[in-house]
């Protein structure tokens, strides 16, 4: 029986220290927002601007990288939701080849800067799965989409 209330203080403690968890990464996530968004607004305000043909696609990818992160934000927004039961799953679709060249051009950038050879081949006669709006998969099983390391 002594190990009765042990055991009942360590699951209050779990859940505290859970709670506590929960509070850090909320208020983390709205402090780290706020200087995101305003790097993603000065972005916009750069791009309204006239920029020469190699300042443009930098700023395209300033501003994906931006949004990125911002969405990478909203994750750990949403996995405190998730632990307080209230997170809401919403069903979107999307353009698959367009995010994959958007990942591509994030990634190149960091092999770019390494050294590292890169690309994606994305096989244009390959199905690719399309989600819709109220799917919960995606249409084809199979994704035709490959990147390796190219030296």
């Amino acid at each position: 029986m002594e190990n009765a209330p042990r055991s009942t203080r360590a699951i209050q403690e779990t859940k505290r220290a859970s709670l506590a968890k929960s509070h850090f990464l909320a208020n983390m996530s709205h402090e780290i927002r706020t200087p995101m968004n305003a790097v993603i607004g000065i972005t916009y305000l750069l791009g309204q601007t006239k920029l020469d043909e190699e300042q443009r696609p930098l700023l395209s990818k300033v501003e994906r990288a931006s949004q990125s992160l911002l969405a990478i934000i909203n994750d750990v927004l949403d996995l405190t939701k998730i632990e307080a039961g209230e997170l809401l799953i919403e069903h979107t679709a999307f353009a698959l080849p367009s995010t994959l060249h958007e990942v591509h051009d994030l990634i190149s950038v960091q092999a770019k800067s390494k050294q590292i050879g890169y690309e994606m081949v994305l096989d244009k006669d390959a199905p690719l799965p399309v989600r819709r709006p109220h799917s919960t998969a995606a249409d084809s099983p199979e994704l035709a989409v490959q990147c390796r390391e190219v030296h």
